[in-house]
């Protein structure tokens, strides 16, 4: 597993996009970013990172998000999902219905 693990944090610094899907940031990115490194990795590479929120107007695109976010004293927007991986981030897509929430 040792070995696995480190190739992966090989293969992640010497990649040139990063992509966090519109899932889940609590249980499903959340779960994968408190596995111990991975945090550090996404900031250290000089990959882009972008992620796209799956919160569109205040409503999750699917799952129980909504109730995961509220549960953790978080607002229910694409802006508290941004919040969430703005350590690492470069950018985040954001739906036009959002489009109020842009910041320049």
């Amino acid at each position: 597993m040792l070995n696995q693990q480190k190739a992966s944090w090989i293969r992640l610094a010497n990649s040139e996009l990063v992509v966090l899907c519109p899932s889940n940031p609590i249980v499903s990115i959340g779960t994968i970013l408190a596995i111990r490194g991975v945090k550090n990795s996404l900031r250290k590479t000089h990959a882009r990172k972008v992620a796209i929120s799956p919160i569109v107007a205040g409503s999750p695109i699917k799952g129980p998000q909504d109730r995961l976010l509220k549960g953790l004293g978080c607002e229910v927007s694409a802006f508290a999902v941004a919040k969430l991986y703005s350590e690492f981030l470069d950018t985040f897509v954001i739906d036009t219905a959002d489009a109020s929430l842009r910041l320049e």
